[in-house]
């Protein structure tokens, strides 16, 4: 060998006897050589004969810039990828030996490329990954340097790219188109790929080679219509997502497809998908709401994952009655007892093997499952089916045994409940428990549930079905073929077969021969017809192969597996083959067949038809029946058994207009096309729009089911009760995460309804990992709608309540009770303003009757009250106590256990429905004997009669009442003194001040004994709130609603400071007002609220012009109106924004949380003819402010709760009247005391358990 030339000493390039150029490598080969010298092939240690000139040109260019032992190491790397992957591109060896050499420099120098395919590599290119992997091992070993994981990754691509004999670029092209389909794919039909299963490997594969022949234009023939067809209607949804993704392709790469190309990628689709293996959501949607189809859909599920099995074993069974017919095995013997032991186990212990299959797909345990299905089939209990054997009990309880093998419809019932049972106790159970309670619960409850209750059941059904059998013969022997032969099947399904078998067998000993099992062999035949007729009908392979087997089996008597198998799952099959038997039951009864001998109902059973006289009209009638109920079932199946609408049926039709679909999280609002991601923007998968998350969590945005659940928990899918398919797919790429900072807390099949946790996901995490996190809200199914719309067109999503925000209402006792003067209470002021709070004092007369006496009777009606509070989702209701039920003088020292007793029942109650009671100690009330008796709160004495009230109620009720308030309103003394502190007549300021002065203190003494009694209570004052706003920008204005909102802050000043604020006591200092304030009341004052909670309503305006403060208005308060305020039937300014800057002036005064407990609007609801109450005007009003509460918590205030006020009707405190109402529920009841006092819900009483349900999310901006 010639060298023509040298590259370097290691490297020559020599003439080969064909005269072609080789590149030469070895160690000193070029060595003090010239060209012309002959080469020392000793010395030779790589020959690269390539085909090419120019590649021999740009190796030897390669090969003079890079070091030999380089060379040689890539070398070694694509001998081993040559030995795994096949045939490789010559050029392999330049692109390869190059990336490597420029690899390990970068690594030399601290550089890095991060390798953004990665993932994708990972996933559609296992085998070149593992060799890449394998590669940079290589590389250490025999260079010592350890490249990056992302180089492993650019290997594999060079490995694909020799493959595919492509460039480097249109590799890389290739993956992202190859990741773009599996994405579309897998979230269009909401499955998981089984990546280590052949027919996701034979996918890539496939994708592999589309995605390059469609980037380079390369097409297809399309020229096999009848072939597209098939595919087309035998696999509808793989059709349908292959032409979004032709959609796709033609949008993103200007490439249309052809047929032949859509029908591929729907073949592997549905391979790779698994679409055929379970019934699909779409399929059942046209019957969803029927219960027998449902039941079916689940008994087919549970029977697939051993349908083979099954039916392996019906074959050998017939196998061996076959060879005992013929003579040819004894059934004494042990060859035919150890096959019909393999043929019949599978049968037998059904309930073992049900139970493992059932409890997975109820989303339970299923070993535990199993241990039920065995308890079943126990030798105990078989033993306890003898005839001798006593009446057995269960903790004294009769248990009726029963045998359960070969049973279905039991152990499922069973997987059920213990499915149930399981998921409850796994929420209670902490984690180091769970594993072994769980399972201890519900095995030892399921299992004597199952005897006691399924057990008798069946056993009844059976006799009934007996006895009915019985009675439907001797009167018309054709209608007992017929109804025989028509539900026997269904019989065999639940277990209530067995109630026939003695009557067979007691037929056969007194009478010498069998009428029923005549009739049996119809109903056999007309199944195994139906099986056939799918056999002859179905394209599909699987089902073919099953369906002929199922046939064989059922000729010799076994349907299970044609049955559960074939036509049950099928549905219309299980009804042509009950309807054929039924026909063909009738010409056997008609002929009054008889059966001479026992055994299976078989094609056998007509030879045992035969009577000692030989062939008759009775054997005729048999043989007649049962063929034609074969032949019968078998051509209506055939004909309409599998009909291609029912496997392309529709989606429901519902216009998007009429359904709502609240966002699932809050943030901020991105249209779909402004989602980064061109799978999503280009709306392939469906409508919908995107959100950046401002918290961590997705909720429920309707009433429906988890529909899927992916591994990685980055998405979820969705089916709401109308049929709405929803996919929620948590940020960008965020598949990649594998799982990482995202928790699932429901699971594939769990009901739904609006607001509940679906999932929680780290958002810091996410972000910081460099992932986008637009969420798009897809509504899958969008083509089936007329039109998908935003309804908000806010920036962002409201839904800022913090997760522990309490909802609910709130209540005062004199206002809701009634029972004024029973089981001992006294009598309060409120029951002496029998018009309200700014209405005279009238002394009580006997006979003489108020409407707040009864009120709306809640005393006797609050189960029935608060189970309509649960209903909304209450978690907290603010109720005040009567203090007169307590003590109903006042200053008694032993208080009246009856209204304790009262009260103890009205916190059991809440706590059962799982509602948290506030308290106010005294709302608007206190008892007229401390009143009549030390002139109410002018008179320090007073102030213990509070605090030992007080006291009390800590006391008994420590462990019932967490939240606590002193007084309602307290700033309402101001203007209402008889109500707030008990001064009768026109007191002076200074007597108002000093009353409230004693109530202040009293208001401290019970937060220290609050403090004291319950250490993990919080206790809060309540205020009147409702900012003024100045009538105008004028300087006197502005300080007069200074001083003007001061006059009502100050009562919050003291409450949370614990002093009289300055201004207060200039106040005092210029209207000469002297208060009694010992150092003992300061230093009591220094015990302040936990939280404050307060009222609104409305606001007003101030203004210095004495002129227009005379004309001022107001239902409670008097104020100048705001002429940008609409207002309220009773002139109350209507002003939400209020609400919000009101809560923010609150925050920033205090800091402290704060709490709305009263808020509402009152109105007079009119029902409409049919009862319904349409108050939408007090929706809008709720809406409106809570809102404004949401802004607020966005603005930083720490807020506690919310209870609307009156959320049942109520006498209003203001004119004493019910025409003015609040609730959310109607009272049926007057102004003069008429009406049933009947309660029923408006149509705020469902908005109001939506927002509940939603935490806020549902209301509208």
């Amino acid at each position: 060998m010639e060298i023509t030339r040298i590259l370097n000493n290691n490297v020559v390039v020599i003439l080969d006897e064909h005269q072609r150029e080789q590149v030469v490598m070895g160690k000193g080969l070029g060595f003090q050589k010239q060209p012309g010298d002959s080469l020392d092939r000793s010395k030779i240690e790589k020959v690269f004969a390539l085909q090419s000139d120019e590649l021999v040109a740009r190796l030897s260019e390669l090969l003079n810039q890079i070091p030999l032992e380089v060379m040689t190491t890539c070398d070694r790397i694509i001998q081993l990828a040559r030995e795994r992957l096949g045939k490789l591109q010559e050029s392999l060896y330049i692109s390869l030996t190059d990336h490597c050499h420029f690899a390990i420099e970068r690594q030399k120098k601290g550089m890095a490329i991060r390798n953004v395919l990665l993932w994708e590599i990972k996933r559609l290119y296992p085998k070149e990954f593992a060799l890449g992997v394998e590669a940079l091992g290589i590389i250490d070993r025999r260079l010592g340097v350890r490249l990056a994981e992302d180089e492993a990754g650019f290997i594999a691509l060079h490995l694909v790219t020799a493959q595919l004999e492509g460039e480097m670029p249109e590799v890389m092209d290739v993956t992202r188109v190859m990741q773009e389909i599996l994405h579309i794919v897998k979230y269009q039909l909401q499955i998981e790929y089984q990546e280590e299963s052949l027919s996701y490997q034979r996918f890539v594969t496939h994708l592999k080679f589309f995605a390059q022949r469609m980037l380079n234009r390369t097409t297809v023939a399309d020229d096999d219509e009848t072939l597209h067809a098939a595919v087309k209607d035998n696999y509808p949804l793989a059709w349908r997502c292959a032409e979004k993704l032709q959609r796709h392709l033609a949008k993103s790469y200007q490439r249309e497809l052809t047929n032949e190309e859509i029908m591929f990628l729907a073949i592997h689709i549905e391979r790779a998908a698994g679409i055929s293996e379970e019934a699909t959501p779409q399929e059942g949607q046209g019957e969803k709401s029927n219960l027998l189809n449902r039941l079916i859909d689940i008994v087919s599920a549970i029977f697939t994952p051993f349908l083979g099995v099954m039916a392996a074993s019906g074959i050998l069974k017939g196998m061996l009655a076959l060879s005992v017919v013929c003579g040819w095995l004894n059934t004494e013997s042990a060859t035919y007892k150890i096959w019909f032991a393999a043929s019949d186990s599978l049968f037998y212990f059904f309930p073992l093997v049900l139970g493992y299959t059932a409890g997975k797909k109820f989303g339970g345990s299923p070993f535990l499952t199993m241990a039920i299905g065995g308890a079943l089939t126990h030798p105990l209990i078989t033993q306890a089916l003898e005839v001798t054997a006593q009446p057995e009990r269960f903790l004294g309880i009769p248990v009726t045994f029963i045998n359960y093998s070969s049973s279905v419809i039991p152990i499922i019932f069973a997987a059920w409940a213990s499915c149930w049972l399981e998921k409850r106790c796994n929420r209670i159970f902490p984690s180091a428990m769970k594993n072994f309670f769980t399972p201890l619960v519900c095995l030892g409850v399921v299992v004597p549930l199952t005897f006691l209750i399924i057990g008798p059941a069946a056993t009844w059904l059976s006799q009934m079905l007996a006895y009915g059998y019985q009675a439907i013969y001797a009167f018309a022997p054709w209608l007992a073929g017929t109804v025989m032969g028509a539900i026997w099947q269904i019989c065999v399904i639940f277990g209530l077969h067995w109630g026939l078998v003695p009557i067979m067998i007691n037929n056969l000993s007194v009478l010498g021969y069998d009428t029923l099992m005549p009739l049996l062999l119809p109903a056999v035949m007309g199944q195994v017809g139906a099986a056939l007729g799918v056999f002859l009908s179905t394209r599909d392979a699987k089902l073919k192969v099953l369906s002929g087997s199922a046939v064989t089996a059922g000729i010799f008597g076994i349907t299970e597996p044609a049955v559960y198998g074939v036509t049950l799952p099928n549905r219309r099959p299980f009804i042509f083959g009950c309807i054929a038997g039924g026909i063909g039951g009738a010409i056997v009864g008609f002929s009054q067949s008889n059966l001479y001998s026992f055994g299976l109902a078989s094609i056998f059973s007509l030879a045992q038809m035969l009577p000692p006289g030989g062939m008759n009209s009775t054997v005729w009638g048999a043989i007649i029946g049962t063929g034609l109920s074969l032949v019968l079932a078998c051509g209506l199946t055939w004909a309409f058994g599998l009909p291609r609408s029912a496997q392309s049926a529709s989606l429901p039709t519902a216009i998007a207009g009429d359904e709502d679909i609240l966002a699932p999280m809050s943030g901020t609002v991105l249209a779909m096309d402004q989602v980064p991601d061109a799978t999503f923007a280009g709306g392939l998968l469906g409508k919908g729009a995107a959100i950046i998350p401002l918290n961590n969590e997705v909720r429920a945005p309707f009433y429906g089911e988890v529909a899927s659940l992916f591994q990685t928990r980055h998405a979820i899918g969705l089916l709401s009760d109308s049929g709405i398919e929803v996919l929620i797919h948590i940020g960008i790429d965020t598949v990649k995460l594998d799982g990482q900072y995202f928790t699932a807390h429901v699971r594939p099949g769990d009901k739904i309804k609006p607001g509940d946790l679906l999932i929680e996901f780290d958002r810091e995490a996410i972000l910081a990992a460099g992932y986008d996190l637009a969420t798009p809200v897809i509504i899958s199914n969008s083509d089936d709608y007329r039109d998908v719309t935003r309804v908000t067109q806010q920036p962002t999503i409201n839904s800022a309540f913090p997760k522990t925000f309490l909802w609910g209402g709130a209540i005062a006792a004199n206002q809701v009770e009634g029972a004024w003067q029973e089981d001992g209470k006294g009598i309060s002021t409120s029951d002496v303003q029998p018009q309200g709070v700014f209405g005279p004092v009238k002394e009580r007369v006997p006979g003489d009757c108020g409407l707040k006496d009864i009120a709306i009777d809640f005393y006797h009606r609050y189960p029935q009250d608060i189970a309509l509070f649960a209903e909304m989702g209450f978690s907290c209701l603010r109720v005040s106590i009567a203090w007169t039920r307590i003590f109903p003088q006042g200053d008694e020292l032993v208080p009246n256990e009856a209204g304790l007793a009262f009260y103890d029942k009205l916190f059991d109650e809440l706590a059962r429905h799982g509602i948290q009671p506030m308290v106010t100690l005294s709302h608007y009330e206190m008892p007229w004997g401390l009143v009549k008796q030390y002139g109410g709160w002018g008179n320090r004495k007073v102030i213990d009669c509070f605090e030992r009230y007080a006291r009390c109620v800590f006391t008994r009720y420590q462990h019932k009442v967490k939240l606590w308030l002193t007084f309602n309103e307290i700033n309402m003394s101001l203007h209402a003194p008889l109500t707030g502190v008990g001064l009768e007549g026109e007191p002076e300021k200074g007597a108002i001040y000093q009353a409230i002065h004693h109530q202040l203190v009293a208001s401290s003494l019970a937060v220290k004994a609050c403090h004291d009694i319950i250490p993990d209570a919080k206790i809060g004052n309540m205020l009147l709130g409702g900012l003024m706003y100045p009538l105008t920008c004028k300087p006197d204005d502005v300080l007069e609603t200074l001083q003007e909102n001061r006059s009502w802050l100050f009562f919050g000043d003291v409450q949370c400071r614990g002093s009289y604020p300055g201004y207060m006591l200039r106040y005092f200092r210029d209207n000469g007002i002297q208060l009694e304030i010992s150092e003992h009341d300061r230093a009591i004052l220094k015990n302040t609220v936990d939280f404050i909670s307060f009222s609104y309503y409305m606001t007003g305006c101030v203004t210095a012009d004495e002129e227009l403060n005379a004309k001022a208005r107001g239902n409670i308060l008097s104020m100048v109106p705001n002429p940008h305020l609409a207002s309220s039937e009773w002139g109350w300014q209507i002003d939400p924004v209020g609400l919000r800057i009101l809560l923010n002036t609150l925050w920033d005064r205090y800091q402290k949380p704060l709490f709305i407990v009263e808020n509402g609007l009152g109105a007079k609801d009119k029902p409409e003819g049919d009862g319904t109450i349409n108050d939408d005007y007090r929706i809008s009003y709720l809406n409106d402010h809570l809102v404004q509460v949401g802004e607020a918590i966005e603005d930083g205030v720490e807020m506690m709760g919310y209870t609307s006020w009156g959320p049942i009707d109520l006498v209003s405190a203001s004119k004493a009247e019910l025409s003015k109402r609040y609730g959310f529920i109607y009272v049926d009841r007057d102004d003069q005391g008429n009406g049933s006092l009947s309660r029923s819900r408006k149509k705020s009483f469902h908005w109001y358990k939506e927002v509940i349900a939603t935490n806020g999310g549902s209301l509208k901006p």
